[in-house]
C-alpha cells in the first residue's frame, strides 16, 4: 500500500508479482490483497490451489491493517477480553479481522511508499489448529494461576480474573466442540480415539457446567473461593495436559499440514465471531 490516498495500479501489481514469486519459492498458494491507505482494494490475486473461502478474509485483513496501521495479529492481542480494543471486531460492518495475516504498511526505497497486503499461505501462513488451541490453553493456565495466587483481600482482582477465565473457557469450549472435536472423531474413528473424544467432552462438561458455575456463585472475598479456584485450575490443567499429549499428538498424525491449517482458519474465524457476540450489547 502506498501511504497516500491511492496507490498506483502498476505498483500494486508489482506487489502481487512479488507475493506470487514468494509463494512459488515456498511451494504454497496464496491469496494476495493490496489496498490503499483508505482500505480500498487496488489489486487482488487468487493463486491456483489457495482457499476460495479465504478471499474475503484476505481482503478484510488488508483493510483492517490499513485502517489501524497495525498487524492484525497485534490488534488481536489488544482485542481480547479485558483489553482496550475488546469488541473492535464488530465494528466497520464486521470487516475487522483480529487473527494473524494482515500486514501493516512498510516503507520501501521510496520515502512515501509502502504496502499493506495479506498473504494466505496454505499450511504456512495461518496458525494450525493444535497450535491455536494450545495457545488458548496457555492463556487460561496463566489466568488460573493468577487467580489461585490471590487472597480474600483481592476481591476486585478475583472478580475481574474470573470474568476473563469464564469468557476464555466458554469460547475455547465452543470452538473445540463445534469444529475440532467433530473433525478429529471423523478423521480417526478407532476405539481409542473415540475414548479421547468422549473424555474431552465430559471434562468440558465438568469444568463448564459444574465447577465454574460453583465458583461463580461463591463470594470472591471468602476463603472458600480460593479453594474452589484451585479445583478449577487443577481440572483445566489436567484436561489441557492430556489433550495436548494425546489428542493433539494424534491429530498431527492423522491430519495433513494443510488440513490442520484449514481447521486453524475455521477455529480462528469462529473465535472472532464468538468474541464479537459476547462483546455486543444484549
Amino acid at each position: 500500500m502506498i501511504r497516500q490516498a491511492t496507490v498506483a495500479l502498476e505498483d500494486a501489481r508489482r506487489m502481487i508479482v512479488g507475493g506470487e514469486a514468494k509463494a512459488r519459492d515456498l511451494g504454497q498458494p496464496m491469496n494476495i490483497a493490496v489496498v490503499d491507505k483508505g482500505g480500498n482494494l487496488v489489486a487482488f490475486a487468487h493463486m491456483d490451489g489457495a482457499w476460495k473461502g479465504s478471499v474475503d478474509i484476505a481482503i478484510n485483513k488488508a483493510f483492517t491493517s490499513a485502517m489501524f496501521e497495525l498487524p492484525t495479529q497485534g490488534l488481536a492481542e489488544k482485542a481480547q477480553p479485558g483489553k482496550p480494543f475488546y469488541g473492535i471486531q464488530v465494528s466497520n460492518h464486521g470487516r475487522v479481522m483480529i487473527f494473524p495475516g494482515g500486514i501493516p504498511p512498510k516503507q520501501d526505497s521510496h520515502p512515501r511508499r509502502g504496502f499493506c497486503c495479506f498473504h494466505h499461505v496454505k499450511g504456512v501462513d495461518c496458525m494450525d489448529a493444535t497450535r491455536l488451541l494450545k495457545e488458548d490453553h496457555q492463556k487460561v493456565r496463566k489466568l488460573l494461576e493468577q487467580l489461585a495466587e490471590t487472597t480474600s483481600r483481592a476481591a476486585k482482582s478475583r472478580a475481574e480474573l474470573l470474568k476473563k477465565i469464564a469468557t476464555e473457557l466458554k469460547i475455547h469450549t465452543r470452538i473445540e466442540e463445534e469444529i475440532f472435536y467433530p473433525a478429529f472423531k471423523q478423521a480417526c474413528g478407532d476405539a481409542k480415539d473415540d475414548r479421547l473424544y468422549f473424555e474431552a467432552l465430559e471434562e468440558h462438561r465438568a469444568a463448564g457446567e459444574l465447577v465454574l458455575p460453583d465458583l461463580q456463585g461463591t463470594d470472591v472475598s471468602s476463603e472458600k473461593f480460593g479453594g474452589r479456584a484451585k479445583v478449577l485450575k487443577e481440572l483445566v490443567s489436567h484436561h489441557a495436559d492430556e489433550e495436548e499429549k494425546d489428542m493433539f499428538s494424534r491429530a498431527r498424525k492423522v491430519f495433513s499440514k494443510d488440513d490442520l491449517a484449514e481447521l486453524g482458519e475455521r477455529l480462528a474465524a469462529r473465535k472472532q465471531e464468538l468474541l464479537g457476540q459476547m462483546a455486543s450489547p444484549s
